[in-house]
């Protein structure tokens, strides 16, 4: 169905989202979104997507919208070159 890749920051204050895949015959169903619920539930921290790619604006920009009327923060996106300067932090 798909998968996805993520990690928890160090300071278990934040969530990189590296990639969320899902199948294309399973897109459009909510699966996306409901993972990264189920991650926001499970550890309640702030979740940064790193580097969208392709068409993945719209379901991140869907993401966030849903997200902040839930209470929930999507970051803007972290591009690899921030991710050092994001470690330190």
């Amino acid at each position: 169905m798909g998968y996805v890749s993520y990690g928890v920051k160090p300071l278990d204050d934040g969530l990189y989202i590296n990639k969320i895949e899902i199948d294309p015959a399973h897109q459009k169903k909510s699966i996306g979104l409901g993972v990264l619920w189920h991650l926001w539930l499970t550890h309640l921290v702030p979740i940064m997507p790193i580097s969208q790619f392709g068409d993945s604006g719209r379901f991140w920009s869907l993401a966030r919208r849903r997200f902040a009327a839930a209470g929930g923060l999507i970051g803007p996106e972290l591009r690899p070159s921030e991710q050092d300067d994001a470690k330190q932090h």
